[in-house]
């Protein structure tokens, strides 16, 4: 496992209205940031990540990953240097 791979996530699809455990990956959280932003006249703040997992052909945007009871939404994902070894998904977490 390389290093900085030590957070165990189940990555989920959804169909229609049911969440889908599709496989137990090993990943590494290497940058986390909060946004904040007004909606309806309140602060909302938001957990911006960006996790690295060993490659895989089938996750997709829209995806999830739960850690615990944190459900961290997929935004988009990258194979940063196109080698098929790793991908670094951009990830949002509500804020609790």
């Amino acid at each position: 496992m390389p290093p900085g791979m030590s957070h165990r996530l189940n990555l989920q699809s959804k169909s229609e209205t049911v969440w889908t455990t599709k496989a137990t990956v090993w990943g590494a959280f290497v940058k986390s940031e909060v946004t904040r932003q007004e909606e309806a006249q309140q602060m909302v703040e938001t957990l911006q990540h960006q996790i690295v997992i060993r490659y895989r052909d089938d996750v997709a945007s829209g995806w999830r990953f739960l850690l615990g009871g944190r459900e961290i939404s997929i935004l988009a994902i990258v194979d940063p240097d196109q080698s098929r070894r790793f991908l670094s998904c951009r990830c949002e977490e509500a804020a609790r």
